[in-house]
């Protein structure tokens, strides 16, 4: 017989029966499933019914202190030979469990990487499985826990999003609510503070200060006096001659600040985006169980933490301070209010100053939490902020903080359970039913003026 012939032959054998790899890789599984892996006793394998990449793991292991019994687990895996995805686990399923989810499917495949790969397979001979198998004997996965887990974390990993479209919608708000107009390029602003802070961080690490508190609160403060003044000549420039217009000339001049400062920070920064070294990529683990931690950072605690201060330090200003009396003057009637002496135009710049505070904020957070910024950033974090601003009830300061925290929390349980390509349809998708069913948003009032 031809030497190809006998390796035809050869190769053919080889590709019948169970695939050894899939084999042991499924026998790694086992102590994921039973509380007493050292007692685990591997009986036999085979096909599972007609599926050529699926393997069959029959055993007996000790059932309580009813003795032993039999079980078996069923693996599917993303090819069969010599396919590139035949060790690739795509389902599981147990005689005491139906076809785990997708999302249970994901932590059996943490919980793999964690521990099948030190070792942690069941014993092929009777009474017994390797070292690592009885360490891990009491750790038994459970997917209802691991699925609580997960969905904690996802929950921990929305805070930081969340406060971003928290900050650039409470400016969003502070504006309209003022004047009854958008500030379109309020993401934009976001964008110069960020590219502030950038510079600031930049300048830091070349003096050898790096990530020094109190570089870091300088960085801050630089970067918000900048927006800050900006946004004050913004409303100077473009917003006080159009404030009595009558047409939506004011949004339409809005639009075109805002491609201004996008193609100035491309010209002055260049088109591609810049990137920084995170603050820190140490965590600090909340709770642990089935061979998944859920952790919280240091940065997503200070970005929270400097969130709740802003918003608490809003709550004052507007409840207690002559600027908060003035400011629900000019929102309640701003012709009123000019007639009865509240110095309008010293209350709406000082309005466009604070909402540039917290847009800016937002960009310095992108920045140092993220740790990228680009010319174009500003465009999608603005109509995400200006739709959780809608959601929760343009002009509404507590609305922006409920739609910020909605939109984040939509946005990241989304990409956490499904197809993240389709995350920002939905929101804006969000954002068209709101106007359909409720125009006025969730804490939103009815008012006469506006876009």
């Amino acid at each position: 017989m031809p030497v190809w012939a006998l390796l035809a032959l050869a190769l053919a054998v080889a590709g019948c029966g169970v695939d050894r790899e899939q084999i042991r890789v499924c026998r790694w599984l086992i102590p994921a499933f039973e509380k007493h892996p050292e007692s685990v006793e591997i009986l036999r394998h085979q096909q599972h019914g007609s599926a050529e990449n699926s393997v069959v793991v029959h055993y007996r292991s000790r059932d309580g202190e009813n003795g032993s019994a039999e079980h078996w687990v069923a693996c599917w895996f993303g090819g069969t030979a010599f396919g590139s995805g035949r060790l690739t686990l795509e389902g599981v399923s147990t005689d005491r469990r139906d076809l785990l989810s997708p999302v249970q499917l994901q932590m059996l495949r943490i919980w793999l990487r964690v521990d099948g790969t030190a070792g942690g397979s069941a014993g092929g001979s009777a009474g017994g499985s390797d070292r690592a198998a009885r360490d891990r004997g009491s750790g038994s996965f459970d997917p209802s826990v691991s699925d609580a887990l997960y969905l904690l974390q996802s929950l921990v990993n929305a805070l930081a999003m969340s406060s971003v479209y928290v900050l650039v919608a409470i400016g969003f708000t502070l504006v309209y609510g003022v004047i009854g107009r958008l500030n379109l390029a309020l993401g934009d602003v976001s964008t110069v503070a960020a590219y502030g802070a950038f510079t600031g961080v930049t300048l830091l690490a070349a003096a050898g200060a790096g990530w020094s508190g109190a570089g870091l609160l300088l960085v801050l403060v630089v970067a918000l006096v900048i927006s800050a003044l900006f946004n004050v000549v913004t409303e100077r420039t473009v917003f006080r001659p159009l404030r009595g217009a009558s047409t939506q000339a004011p949004l339409i001049a809005t639009i075109g600040l805002a491609i201004f400062l996008r193609e100035f920070m491309r010209l002055a920064q260049g088109s591609r985006d810049h990137w920084l070294q995170p603050m820190t990529l140490e965590a600090y683990p909340l709770v642990a169980g089935d061979g998944f931690s859920v952790s919280i950072s240091p940065g997503q605690m200070t970005v929270v933490a400097l969130t709740a201060v802003l918003c608490g330090a809003l709550g004052v200003l507007m409840t207690r301070s002559r600027y908060g009396r003035h400011y629900r003057a000019c929102r309640d009637d701003l012709r009123m209010a000019a007639l009865l002496g509240v110095p309008v135009d010293r209350t709406v710049a000082a309005t466009f100053a604070l909402s540039a505070v917290f847009a800016g904020t937002a960009g310095v957070v992108i920045v140092l939490y993220y740790g990228t910024v680009g010319a174009y950033m500003g465009v999608i974090i603005g109509f995400k902020a200006l739709v959780a601003a809608v959601v929760g009830g343009i002009g509404s300061i507590g609305g922006a903080i409920v739609g910020g925290i909605l939109i984040g929390l939509i946005e990241t349980l989304w990409s956490a359970y499904l197809t993240g390509a389709y995350r920002d349809i939905v929101i804006f998708g969000l954002l068209a039913a709101m106007l359909v069913f409720r125009p006025n948003g969730l804490l939103g009032r009815t008012s006469a003026r506006g876009d």
